[in-house]
């Protein structure tokens, strides 16, 4: 795992090989029981980001963990990998936004599912930090999934097992 701190345009961390090979291959499998449950769906307005007029900012289909598992956080590989980022010497010297991160005790996690079509439009999140994984099975055999920061002019681009962590309060 590679923990790169950036200040501009504001403070994030890109997180690069968050998951093992080994640490991979499990979280495939809990993906593909999680996506393959009946609690995966088009999630409802209530439980989506919404437009400023109340309309769904989003089309994909996803599951908040706590909605299907007791204890996730503790169980599931998919989570726990997560401790190995909270142990980073990076996050803890660099920047408020790591320590804020380090410091939180709870979390609310959101697994969501891209099929061509599917996009998720800018917005901002209710949360203080939002740290984003973004995984795919083989090459990068789709366009999109970049995050646009217009009041910043940044653009990321994902790769493969990484992660980016942002307050969520920046429009994205």
């Amino acid at each position: 795992m590679e923990v790169i701190f950036l200040r501009e345009p504001f403070e994030h961390y890109i997180i690069k090989d968050l998951y093992t090979d080994n640490e991979l291959q499990h979280v495939w499998q809990e993906l593909d029981f999680i996506e393959s449950s009946d609690y995966v769906r088009l999630p409802q307005v209530k439980n989506t980001a919404v437009s400023q007029n109340g309309v769904p900012v989003a089309k994909r289909k996803c599951v908040f963990l706590a909605h299907m598992f007791v204890n996730y956080q503790q169980t599931l590989k998919l989570y726990r990998a997560f401790s190995k980022l909270k142990k980073s010497e990076v996050l803890r010297k660099d920047g408020i936004l790591g320590k804020i991160f380090l410091d939180t005790n709870s979390a609310s996690t959101l697994v969501s599912y891209y099929k061509e079509g599917d996009f998720y439009l800018s917005h901002q999140d209710s949360s203080v930090v939002t740290l984003m994984v973004h995984l795919w099975r083989g090459d990068k055999a789709f366009t999109g999934g970049d995050l646009f920061f217009e009041e910043y002019g940044y653009k990321y681009e994902p790769t493969n097992n990484c992660a980016l962590l942002i307050p969520g309060s920046i429009k994205h």
